[in-house]
């Protein structure tokens, strides 16, 4: 009873905080919106009292009240047969929930009863007031706000985020954890299109950020901070790379890094990356990629040296380890999902391509970068080798004709990850590649051709730190 009177007793201060900076909970909603109360204990009337004449309240909800109306609405039991019909007959009704420390369990119950209805906890209202999120923008259209209905609404109940940039972060996760049913996974637009359509056709809860105007960002992104403020309330890890704009929003105490390339070990490139990272309420300068304090785990491969300073709270695991520990059902599952071509690259070991060049989207470096300038580097570092058993695997982003460049390689035009070509010992003489993280400490370095030199043409420090890094590993 000590811990409910304690929590309710933060919800009422909570409450009071916005009265006195005179924020006005009746402007969350839509006028005349439907709404019933969970809880006729003094918060609940508080609400009431507020916004009884703005909003249409159909009831309470309470087990304990001796009265049957509060301003005139009814009070019912969880199990009264009035209420169920309120439940199942309204069309779009909002239910406050007041005794937050059994959400779950209310949520639960009421949802049997109809899923069509929000569900919220009223600390997740007070939070959005402060932080000026206007509830009445997200009821439709939005991919986030679908993201919300379903962590809400959902069969399944959501116990991790993650957010993803790549298929490579993504496999990560998937080889981390056993069970990826409970997780709600967040993708930026250069997540891989067909990779993310997979995912969605196997019932993976997921969703994906897509190009927009600045209005439809700016909305995007206020519906990112009510899905961290509901990943706060619910006490839900987050996984994420800590550097897309999206995952900066999302509650920092529960918060684990994945490694997002070479970048997680260039300290000096790192500090470029600033964002404001709203920190209990405050909004603070910080490092990203999990150079902040804020960042309680970073998980890394140990592609490269790990720097001084994140060393204390650096994780370091074997991917190659993690997937023999997968048992074949689990396997197969995700190189179904990964649409690896498992028939092709044996038909290319059978054919001798034992050569492979990793590409990288040049044009995300340098904007001004041409095609005809692509041509012309990757066809002097392919100059030495017999481009008869070269197989080129284009970066997802990487967009270039590689086909009609090198009509004697063989080109795998597939989102799936180089990693697997390690996971399944893939016999290969040789990788080439400018930088791809993807060649960095999987292989002995005598089999990769680092090119290192065509990044100082674009970036002089980023190449001094890291091919002395590289160097170092």
């Amino acid at each position: 009873m000590g811990i409910r009177q304690d929590i309710q007793r933060k919800n009422i201060h909570h409450y009071l905080r916005t009265k006195v900076h005179k924020l006005d909970i009746g402007t969350l909603f839509n006028k005349k919106q439907q709404i019933v109360i969970y809880g006729c204990g003094d918060l609940g009337k508080y609400l009431c009292d507020d916004i009884f004449e703005i909003y249409d309240i159909l009831c309470f909800i309470d087990n304990a009240s001796k009265a049957e109306m509060y301003h005139n609405i009814p009070i019912y039991s969880s199990f009264s047969l009035d209420l169920r019909e309120v439940l199942i007959n309204s069309e779009h009704l909002i239910v406050i929930v007041t005794p937050v420390w059994d959400f779950s369990n209310i949520y639960n119950y009421l949802m049997s009863i109809s899923d069509k209805n929000e569900i919220l906890p009223v600390n997740l209202l007070f939070t959005a007031l402060e932080m000026g999120i206007d509830f009445s923008k997200y009821r439709f259209g939005s991919i986030y706000d679908e993201a919300l209905r379903t962590m809400l609404h959902s069969h399944v109940t959501i116990k991790e985020i993650m957010c993803a940039s790549s298929a490579y972060m993504f496999l990560q996760y998937l080889l981390l954890k056993d069970d990826w049913e409970n997780t709600y996974f967040f993708l930026s637009d250069v997540f891989p299109n067909k990779l993310y359509h997979r995912m969605q056709a196997i019932g993976i809860n997921c969703c994906k950020t897509a190009s927009y105007d600045k209005e439809e960002k700016a909305r995007l992104f206020d519906c990112i901070r009510l899905l961290a403020l509901y990943a706060s309330v619910r006490r839900l890890e987050v996984y994420a790379p800590d550097g897309m704009p999206e995952d900066v929003y999302f509650s920092r105490d529960k918060f684990t890094v994945l490694e997002d390339g070479t970048t997680n070990y260039l300290p000096k490139y790192v500090n470029r990356f600033r964002f404001m990272l709203p920190v209990l309420g405050d909004w603070q300068n910080a490092t990203v990629y999990g150079y902040n304090q804020y960042a309680k785990k970073i998980i890394l491969t140990g592609r490269l040296s790990i720097p001084e300073v994140i060393k204390d709270k650096v994780e370091v695991k074997n991917l190659k380890s993690l997937w023999y520990a997968k048992n074949e059902g689990v396997k197969e599952k995700i190189l179904e999902l990964f649409d690896v071509p498992i028939e092709d690259i044996r038909k290319y070991v059978k054919d001798g391509f034992d050569y492979i060049l990793l590409t990288q989207p040049m044009k995300t470096f340098v904007y001004s970068f041409t095609n005809d300038e692509q041509l012309t580097m990757y066809k002097k570092i392919l100059n030495k080798y017999d481009c008869s058993r070269v197989l080129i695997k284009p970066h997802p982003r990487d967009d270039f004709d590689y086909k009609n460049a090198f009509p004697e390689c063989e080109v795998i035009r597939s989102d799936f990850p180089f990693e697997f070509f390690y996971f399944l010992d893939v016999p290969l003489e040789k990788i080439i590649t400018i930088q791809s993280s993807a060649a960095m400490g999987l292989y002995p370095k005598e089999k990769v051709d680092m090119q290192f030199e065509y990044i100082k043409m674009f970036d002089e420090d980023l190449y001094d730190e890291l091919t002395d890094i590289y160097n170092r590993s």
